[in-house]
C-alpha cells in the first residue's frame, strides 16, 4: 500500500478507500476465502457492491508511471507482472518472478506457464494512465443525499429511453442522465486517456508511440430505436481531429465520421480547452447496440490532431425534455464532479480483449507465441478452472489448492513468533527453509480451512491459547545451547516490534494515542527537506488532530517514504515483501530519542506520572508499569531515580534539550526518565 505512484513522478494516489475496507474486513473477521475472492476479483462478482470494488483496489496498488516519454504499454505491462508475482508470493509463497525470463532454476515452473499466469491478469481495463481509471466515484453523505434526491426526481419525471438498470448510486446517476453520456462511464477503451474530470482525450503522454495506434472507447447496450442524431461537448487544439463512430464492433458499421472544428484558438496555454457543443447527424438503426467511438489525429501532429470530449448527448426523435430536467441534470452534474475517486479493477469487454504472448527472455519487445490461461502442471492438472481472475481466486482457496492455507498460517504464526514454522515465509520452494514442525503446519492448515471455515480469529485465538505461546520468553545457557534461534519455539517469542508498532505504543503509553479508526492518509511531524515535491503543489501539513493517528495512516510516497519508520526496516512499499528484515542499528536510538513524536510521547508521560500520588518512587514505578506492564526491578529503579535527580540538578530552566528542532524539547527532569522508560530495550521488544 502507498498513497502515490511511484517512479519519477510520484503523484498522489487515492487509494485510502481500500485501507479502510482492509481493515473492516480483518475487524468483522470476514472469511479469508472470501477475502481472496474479493481482492482478486470482486468486479467479477454477480452485481458487485461498492466495498467489493473497492477491495480490487488491492491490484491497483502497482506502480504507474507517469514521466513524459514513457511507453504506458511497457509499465502496463509491469504492474501486471507485479500482479502476478505478487498474488503467487502472498497465496502461494511461491517466488515465480524468475520464469518470466526463463524456467525456474530450482522449482518446477516453466517459462510459458509464467504467461499462461499473467493471462488471467492481462485483461483489465488500466492501462498506466495518468488518470485514475477505472474508478469507482464516491461521495461524502452530504453530497450523496443531494444525489439522491436529484436522481429521485428524474427517475419519477424523466421520460424517453433508458439505460440497462444499475442499482448502485453511480449506475442510478448515469440513468438519470441519459442519453448523455459521461465519458469516463465508458464500458471499455482502448489507448485513450480518460481523465478523472469525466472527459477522454487523445492527449497520450508519450505522443509518439500513440502514433500508430487507433484509439478508442465504448459505451454498451444503447438502444439505438430513434436516434437521429449524436452531440458533443468538445474542444480541440487544432483542426486535423476527427471522430467516428461504429456500430459493434471496431470493425462495425461506420455511422458517423465527422471532423471536428478548432475550438481553443485563444487558450493561454497550448494544452488548456476551450469546450464547444456540436451536433452531427447520423442515419436510422433500430435495436440494441454498442456505440464504439474512435478518436483519429489525423495529421498526426500535436497539438494540431487534439481533441477532449467532456460529454456526449443522443439525441432521439420525439424526446421531450423540460428546462426543469435539464436544470436537474446540469446539477447533477456539478455534484458528480464532487466524486472521491477510487481506482478498481474492471475487465475488459469482449472486443477489447487483449492477446497475452510469452516473451522471449522476459523482454517484451521480443514476443512470441500466443498463450491462455492456464495453472501450471505442478500446481493442478485440472486446467478446467476458467480462464478469468474468479476462477483463480475461487481456486486458490479451494480443497484442491492446501498450499493456500498452510501459506497462510505460516504467516500468522510469524506475525505472533517472529519466525515462521517454514522461516522462509515468502518461499515455500525447493530453496525455502524446511518446516521445523510440519505434522504442526499441516493440522493448523486444516483446521482452518475446515473447522474455523477460514476465520483468522479464530486461528489466531487457538495459537494465542496455546502452551507454546504462553511460554516466557526468558531462556536458559541449555536452551541457547539447543535452540539458539528459537526455531523449535523451546521459549516464548522475544522480537523487535515493526516501525509501526513501535511509534503506535509510544502514544498509546503516553495517552496521545489517536484511536479513530479509518480515513486519508495523515502527515505527522516528520523533519524538514524530506518530501520535496516536484510534480504537483502538494505539500507535508500536520495537523494538530491527525498527528497522534495510528502510524497505519501515515502518508506514503514511495520515493520520500515516512522516515523515522524506515530506520525500522519498513520498506519503500514499491514492491510487495513478506518478510521485513529486523536490523539493530545507532540510527534507531536516535530516532527513539530525538524524535519529535517520542520526544511528545515523553512528555505526556511525565504529565500523567507527576499527578501519581506518593512521591518520585510510586510515579516512576507507575510510568514504568504503564509502558512494561510490570513493575521495575530494584536496579532499575535506582537508576531511573538517580537520572531525575541528576537532570534536575544538571540541566537549567527544568527543559533537557535535545535537539534544535522546534517541539523536540524534553520538558524536565520527569520527561528525561520517561524517554529513558520509552527507550528501554523490554519497550520495543515483544517479549
Amino acid at each position: 500500500y502507498a498513497d502515490s505512484n511511484g517512479y519519477e513522478a510520484d503523484n498522489h494516489r487515492n487509494i485510502w478507500r481500500y485501507r479502510d475496507w482492509l481493515i473492516d474486513a480483518f475487524n468483522s473477521d470476514m472469511p479469508f476465502d472470501q477475502f481472496t475472492i474479493e481482492q482478486l476479483a470482486g468486479d467479477l462478482l454477480p452485481s458487485p457492491n461498492s466495498d467489493q470494488l473497492i477491495a480490487t483496489a488491492f491490484h491497483r496498488n502497482t506502480m504507474t508511471n507517469t514521466e513524459g516519454g514513457t511507453i504506458d504499454e511497457e509499465f502496463r505491462t509491469a504492474s501486471v507482472m507485479d500482479r502476478l508475482n505478487t498474488t503467487f508470493e502472498v497465496w502461494q509463497s511461491t517466488s515465480i518472478g524468475c520464469v518470466q525470463c526463463h524456467s525456474h532454476p530450482y522449482d518446477p515452473f516453466e517459462h510459458r506457464e509464467y504467461y499462461q499466469l499473467m493471462a488471467y491478469f492481462n485483461n483489465t481495463q488500466d492501462a498506466d494512465l495518468s488518470s485514475m481509471a477505472p474508478s469507482l466515484p464516491l461521495w461524502d453523505s452530504v453530497t450523496t443525499a443531494e444525489l439522491e434526491e436529484v436522481i429521485t426526481f428524474l427517475e419519477k419525471e424523466k421520460t424517453g429511453p433508458f439505460r440497462a438498470n444499475d442499482p448502485s448510486l453511480s449506475g442510478r446517476l448515469a440513468a438519470a442522465l441519459f442519453p448523455k453520456l459521461i465519458p469516463q462511464n465508458c464500458d471499455d477503451f482502448l489507448n485513450v486517456l480518460i481523465n478523472n474530470d469525466g472527459s477522454v482525450s487523445n492527449h497520450l503522454v508519450n505522443f509518439n508511440e500513440g502514433l500508430d495506434k487507433r484509439l478508442f472507447f465504448k459505451f454498451q447496450d444503447i438502444s439505438m430505436d430513434g436516434i437521429k442524431a449524436i452531440g458533443y461537448n468538445f474542444a480541440t487544439k487544432g483542426p486535423d481531429a476527427r471522430i467516428r463512430v461504429y456500430l459493434d464492433s471496431l470493425d462495425g458499421t461506420l455511422i458517423q465520421s465527422k471532423d471536428l472544428p478548432f475550438t481553443s484558438l485563444k487558450a493561454a496555454n497550448v494544452w488548456d480547452y476551450k469546450y464547444i457543443k456540436e451536433t452531427y447527424l447520423i442515419p436510422t438503426f433500430s435495436g440494441t447496440h454498442d456505440l464504439v467511438f474512435e478518436l483519429i489525429n489525423v495529421s498526426a501532429k500535436a497539438p494540431d490532431g487534439l481533441v477532449a470530449i467532456k460529454e456526449i448527448e443522443l439525441q432521439y426523435q420525439g424526446a421531450i425534455s423540460s428546462k426543469q430536467i435539464e436544470a436537474q441534470q446540469a446539477k447533477l452534474l456539478e455534484l458528480r464532479s464532487k466524486a472521491d475517486l477510487t481506482p478498481i479493477m474492471k475487465a475488459k469487454t469482449p472486443g477489447f480483449a487483449r492477446t497475452t504472448r510469452v516473451f522471449d527472455r522476459g523482454s517484451r519487445l521480443t514476443p512470441t507465441d500466443t498463450v491462455v490461461a492456464q495453472l501450471p502442471q505442478t500446481l493442478s492438472r485440472d486446467n478446467s478452472i476458467g480462464k478469468d481472475r474468479m476462477a483463480l481466486a475461487k481456486w486458490l482457496v479451494s480443497p484442491e489448492n492446501p498450499l493456500t492455507s498452510r501459506v497462510m498460517v505460516n504467516r500468522l504464526w510469524e506475525q505472533l513468533f517472529g519466525n515462521g514454522i517454514v522461516p522462509t515465509v515468502e518461499d515455500f520452494g525447493t530453496q525455502a527453509s524446511s518446516a521445523t514442525h510440519p505434522e504442526l503446519l499441516d493440522y493448523l492448515a486444516l483446521q482452518f480451512m475446515n473447522e474455523y471455515q477460514w476465520s483468522i480469529k479464530e486461528l489466531l485465538k487457538s495459537v494465542l491459547l496455546s502452551a507454546t505461546y504462553r511460554q516466557s520468553s526468558k531462556t536458559t545457557p541449555d536452551k541457547l545451547e539447543k535452540d539458539p534461534y528459537n526455531q523449535w519455539f523451546s521459549r516464548g517469542a522475544r522480537f523487535r516490534l515493526s516501525s509501526e508498532q513501535i511509534r503506535d505504543q509510544a502514544l498509546a503509553v503516553s495517552g496521545l494515542l489517536n484511536e479513530t479508526i479509518g480515513g486519508r492518509s495523515v502527515m505527522p511531524v516528520q523533519p524538514e527537506g524530506i518530501w520535496q515535491v516536484i510534480y504537483n503543489s502538494q505539500k507535508w501539513e500536520t495537523t494538530a488532530e491527525d498527528r497522534y493517528r495510528r502510524g497505519l495512516y501515515t502518508y506514503w510516497k514511495r520515493t520520500a517514504p515516512y522516515p523515522s519508520m524506515m530506520s525500522f526496516d519498513s520498506p519503500s512499499r514499491e514492491l510487495c515483501v513478506s518478510r521485513r528484515i529486523r536490523t539493530n542499528t545507532p540510527l534507531q536510538a536516535l530516532v527513539t530519542l530525538n524524535d519529535p513524536v517520542y520526544i511528545e510521547a515523553a512528555n505526556a508521560l511525565a504529565k500523567r506520572m507527576s499527578v501519581v500520588e506518593g512521591g518520585l518512587t510510586e510515579a516512576i514505578k507507575a510510568g514504568y508499569y504503564s509502558a512494561l506492564m510490570q513493575e521495575p526491578p530494584a536496579e532499575v529503579l535506582t537508576i531511573l531515580e538517580a537520572l531525575y535527580h541528576e537532570g534536575s540538578a544538571g540541566l537549567s530552566e527544568n527543559t533537557i534539550q535535545l535537539a534544535s528542532e522546534k517541539g523536540s524539547n524534553l520538558e524536565g527532569p520527569m520527561a528525561l526518565v520517561a524517554n529513558a522508560i520509552l527507550n528501554l530495550d523490554s519497550f520495543i521488544m515483544k517479549e
